[in-house]
């Protein structure tokens, strides 16, 4: 799905100016970097200054972004969002746009097979909720019980992911739906536990065909469907059968604190995530859920019960399906090692590439028309 050229300064003016914000730079730092006047960089800001070609890509190496993401039409998602005016956070935004781009050039390449999911729609009761949730389970490994690494259990529904660290004020995640895949960022800098909760909640919105959307704070979620999304992902994290099974094998009546720190082990999801999920479930009454959800436990008392929830989604990381499709396409002299250390955010080094396969001769001929 090859992105037209913008046609007009303005809409590369703005996205100048989200890109210095993400970073955090004043239009004064950005421009003594560039080696321009602050009054040259406001206007090409405000889209009445035009940039050359050295300009560009000086702008693109300083804020560490692609020269496309300046220049190319933008996903048709991500315009239909930015028409509703809806409430997002630039760094989130101009993140997931990227991600969306690489995503889009390794499909566009034939280096990642295209993965597509019929959309359910949006549930309309809770008890459709955890149908939907019981049925995308259906479709992942292990069908019951804790999920592994979420990233690598996504990857079969077509949801590629980031976890990129965004900063305590970046935003919980993004999703943005391709023709062909999804894809989500997840802001590296929350703790383990919301992280697997957020990259749950944006596969909510992969499976019911939600527009783009980012979630500033999902513990704040306001909109009913969004309630329904978190939800969704307690559901998929927690199914109420195993969680029933593991409450009454862990001795849960007689001891619900110590049941319920297991659970939180086991599951990989935070202290509150697995005391509204008991609570939910009626194996504690309110009083207890609160008292427990008061006093999160100690480092000893985790040690004490096994251990401590494990890592998940730590940043940098990407979709293991996404590192073998850039390797593949470096291998077969699809892109250059400086893009491919690029698509994989930093991961590896130049020097760490594998050996480049021969060029064809059919390849050669096709580029030399």
């Amino acid at each position: 799905m090859p992105l037209r050229p913008l046609e007009n300064w303005q809409e590369v003016g703005r996205r100048v100016a989200a890109a210095r914000a993400a970073r955090g730079l004043t239009q004064a730092a950005l421009a003594a970097e560039l080696g321009i006047a602050r009054t040259a960089l406001a206007k090409i800001e405000a889209g009445t200054r035009g940039l050359s070609s050295l300009e560009l890509a000086r702008l693109a190496s300083t804020l560490e972004r692609p020269i496309e993401s300046f220049v190319a039409e933008s996903l048709p998602a991500v315009v239909s969002r930015r028409a509703a005016e809806l409430a997002t956070t630039r760094t989130l935004d101009v993140a997931v746009q990227d991600f969306a781009r690489d995503v889009q050039l390794l499909l566009d390449i034939g280096a990642l097979k295209p993965i597509t999911v019929e959309p359910a729609g949006m549930p309309s009761t809770l008890a459709d909720v955890e149908g939907l949730a019981k049925r995308t389970r259906a479709q992942l490994d292990p069908v019951t019980g804790p999920l592994p690494a979420l990233d690598a259990a996504f990857e079969v529904l077509g949801l590629y992911v980031a976890v990129i660290p965004l900063g305590e004020d970046g935003g919980d995640g993004a999703y943005l739906p391709l023709e062909a895949a999804g894809v989500a960022v997840i802001n590296g800098d929350l703790p383990s536990g919301r992280r697997r909760y957020t990259l749950a909640h944006e596969l909510g919105h992969h499976v019911t065909g939600d527009e783009y959307v980012t979630d500033w704070e999902l513990a704040r979620a306001r909109d009913e469907g969004e309630k329904r999304i978190n939800a969704f992902a307690i559901h998929l994290l927690m199914p109420r059968q195993s969680i029933v099974r593991a409450w009454r094998a862990l001795g849960g009546r007689e001891s619900p604190r110590e049941a319920t720190i297991r659970l939180a082990q086991d599951y990989r999801v935070s202290w509150t995530a697995a005391c509204s999920r008991v609570q939910n479930l009626e194996l504690v009454d309110d009083t207890t859920a609160t008292e427990l959800r008061g006093a999160p436990p100690t480092r000893a008392e985790h040690l004490a019960m096994g251990g401590v929830v494990s890592e998940d989604l730590v940043a940098p990381r990407m979709s293991p399906a996404l590192a073998r499709a850039v390797l593949r396409a470096f291998e077969a002299n699809k892109i250059t090692s400086g893009r491919a250390v690029e698509l994989l955010r930093g991961a590896i080094e130049e020097d760490d590439l594998p050996a480049v396969n021969e060029v064809p001769l059919e390849a050669l001929t096709g580029e030399l028309g």
